[in-house]
């Protein structure tokens, strides 16, 4: 565990840019509502998660004729999400799971929801659970595997295995991490783009697993690239923290 100093970093809030992103921060604030025990600093970590499994649903449109029609059986768990009854939605989810589906896309889909239920509800071995079920289903489909495996590390986190976590983190930025060079250079077009919105994310929780680690060194090379990759995130300012305590 950390010394006392090591920072005890709080995450903001998202800033949401669009209707979607209100619409589904506004779900994530009755879910802090409704169910027990979820205040950690690690909350966000799962707001991020939420709006991604949400987004699949309308923005992969890929899939075969029998991945749309099971995708409609989640009709009943989507719709007691929209109401608030994420009691009844986890039930949805858990019995549409119990089905075996023959979609491994769709089941990925269903898997990535009830793994956040789960981590909300402090369930984390569940939560890791669905969370792996959803990776091995997800494929090669990046918007949910990457989803999949965010959550996954940060339930690592919160059983504080902070190790396994740390790989899980370093394992994601090299699967999806691409931007590598200034502000200066994104704007002129002279760097990569990454393929998922996390990465900076994964960044500062895997700064947050080498501080608990004491790996203080490989904590401040994630930051130091945090601010020089990522200084327009949500993070820079935490990773700004993390950085002067070390």
């Amino acid at each position: 565990m950390a010394s006392e100093k090591n920072p005890q970093v709080e995450v903001g809030e998202y800033q949401r840019k669009d209707r979607f992103q209100q619409k589904v921060g506004d779900a994530v604030d009755r879910l802090q509502n409704e169910l027990p025990h979820r205040t950690n600093q690690l909350i966000a970590a799962v707001a991020v998660v939420v709006l991604v499994a949400l987004g699949i649903f309308w923005q992969v449109n890929n899939v075969r004729e029998r991945d749309k029609a099971e995708a409609g059986r989640l009709g009943a768990a989507l719709a007691a999400h929209e109401s608030g009854d994420f009691l009844s939605e986890k039930a949805e989810l858990e019995k549409f799971l119990a089905s075996n589906p023959s979609s491994a896309l769709v089941r990925a889909k269903a898997a990535l929801l009830l793994g956040n239920l789960n981590y909300l509800e402090r369930d984390f071995d569940a939560a890791e659970k669905n969370f792996r079920a959803s990776v091995s289903d997800a494929g090669s489909v990046a918007l949910i595997a990457s989803a999949a495996r965010h959550g996954h590390a940060s339930t690592l986190m919160q059983k504080g295995d902070y190790a396994a976590a740390a790989s899980e983190w370093e394992s994601f930025v090299s699967s999806y991490g691409k931007r590598r060079g200034t502000a200066r250079e994104q704007a002129a077009g002279r760097d990569s783009f990454d393929e998922v919105a996390l990465v900076a994310d994964a960044l500062y929780k895997l700064a947050i697993c080498r501080v608990e680690l004491g790996q203080n060194d490989k904590a401040r090379e994630a930051c130091e690239r945090i601010l020089a990759s990522y200084g327009d995130s949500r993070v820079a300012n935490q990773a700004r923290l993390v950085l002067a305590a070390l």
